[in-house]
């Protein structure tokens, strides 16, 4: 009879939340189960989520043990100096900065990057080490912790717990700590930044094994650390999940040719090429609404809104409110085009999204604009999944977006056949997790 095993699972985001995180933790869950082992989730309780998806509650496996604990939120407070009603939700890169930010937003930005070290869930530190402390001991088959982050105080609370247990621990960097985008614009003190190096520091130092999504966030944690064992630090992209897509695909529509983007649109991804793109297009009469539709679904920052007025192709733009999971990705495969924006700041290189591997799933072509030479444009080169365009590309991305029209036209759209693309599946990917945690195990 098999012993039963099971790990202690760190995590902010859970649902109720929704979002790409979530998908990254819950296929985690999915996946060990499979390889025997069983889950104790770490989480809060009523966290502050920019999306909900309720449905990915029913993705858990059934013996998955939850623990919600209280937190200390900052965000009350946030809400209330810069005019916010307490119903409003809070942008998941609350720090980036756009040019339309009012003065009081600025301050509370500075303040929050300053004075919550590393990020504003530092409030949940003493609540999560007395709740993964009592895990451990009520659950004496749990094996190790693992953490997933941003924010990155999960893991001060998984190494504090390691430390008293004595458990092995992994590290799982969905972004960099120090170098993570939305701190892009934002001025963090001498002192700040030198406490938040130290505290990075501890936890690469201190962590067993180190997971990362692609090679650039691996170099972002590692490049100003010296000494560091980089043997331990894996590469773990997050994955499709073939599960999730229809096993009859939708016939793509003949009346409309859809260009589709799934996700948030902060300012950091306000990308004026390709939206220009589509004006002279019109302006050369080579597209019209009746047949050319660009459907955004998700949270467009209003700053954003503003800037796309100046176009003049609001005829064209369908924008929708977030959408549950399962629900994205049937419009994803019923779309001709799949747009990826990889954010406009000094990590962009490094970015790789879920979102990437989520198209790449559907095998449907991808336009993305964002860092010619970065991690995502070489995924999509390998797998030959689209096309990557710099942010100032204007004509790229016009003769682009006109040659997948042009095809639609013709009836010679066709979807993406290569085997590359099966490397990037989930189970593939976190096999290498399997095998990180069966070495504990042995060990």
């Amino acid at each position: 009879m098999t012993t039963m095993k099971r790990f202690l699972f760190i995590t902010y985001y859970f649902p109720p939340a929704g979002g790409p995180a979530v998908q990254r933790i819950i296929r985690i869950i999915q996946y060990m189960a499979n390889m025997g082992w069983q889950c104790v989730v770490l989480t809060v309780k009523n966290g502050e989520y920019t999306n909900l998806d309720p449905q990915l509650q029913k993705e858990i496996p059934p013996n998955t043990k939850v623990i919600s604990t209280d937190i200390f939120e900052p965000y009350r407070f946030y809400r209330r100096f810069i005019g916010k009603k307490d119903t409003d939700k809070i942008p998941l890169a609350v720090l980036a900065s756009h040019s339309n930010a009012s003065w009081k937003e600025k301050i509370a930005n500075i303040i929050r990057a300053n004075l919550f070290i590393p990020d504003a869930r530092i409030g949940w530190y003493f609540y999560g080490i007395k709740a993964g402390i009592q895990a451990v001991q009520k659950y004496p088959a749990i094996k190790l912790i693992l953490s997933s982050g941003p924010p990155h105080t999960v893991h001060l609370i998984a190494k504090t717990i390691a430390k008293k247990s004595g458990l092995p621990f992994v590290a799982d960097f969905r972004d960099p700590w120090l170098n993570i985008d939305y701190y892009h614009g934002i001025k963090r003190f001498p002192v700040t930044l030198a406490i938040d190096r130290n505290l990075e520091k501890k936890i690469l130092s201190r962590a067993n094994i180190i997971t990362t999504v692609s090679p650039g966030c691996k170099n972002l944690l590692t490049d100003h650390h010296r000494n560091l064992d980089l043997s331990r630090i894996h590469i773990v992209y997050n994955g499709f999940d073939p599960a999730v897509y229809p096993q009859l695909m939708p016939e793509i529509s003949k009346d409309k040719f859809i260009t589709t983007y799934v996700g948030n649109v902060p300012f950091s991804r306000y990308t004026p090429a390709f939206y220009e793109a589509i004006a002279k297009l019109k302006n050369e009469n080579k597209i019209s609404p009746t047949q050319f539709e660009v459907h955004f679904y998700g949270n467009i920052d209003k700053s954003v809104l503003s800037e796309l007025k100046k176009f003049g192709i609001e005829e064209f733009l369908h924008i929708y409110n977030f959408i549950p999971h399962q629900q994205a990705i049937l419009n994803i495969c019923k779309s001709n085009l799949l747009l990826l924006i990889i954010n406009n700041t000094h990590t962009n290189r490094a970015i790789v999204t879920g979102k990437l591997f989520e198209y790449l799933g559907s095998r449907h072509p991808i336009l993305c604009i964002g860092p010619v030479d970065g991690d995502a444009a070489a995924i999509l080169k390998e797998t030959k999944g689209g096309a990557c365009f710099d942010y100032e590309d204007v004509n790229g991305v016009k003769h682009h977006l006109y040659e997948h029209y042009h095809n639609w036209e013709r009836g010679t759209w066709e979807p993406i056949f290569n085997n590359n693309i099966e490397k990037y599946s989930r189970a593939n990917q976190l096999k290498k997790l399997a095998t990180i945690f069966n070495s504990f195990e042995r060990g």
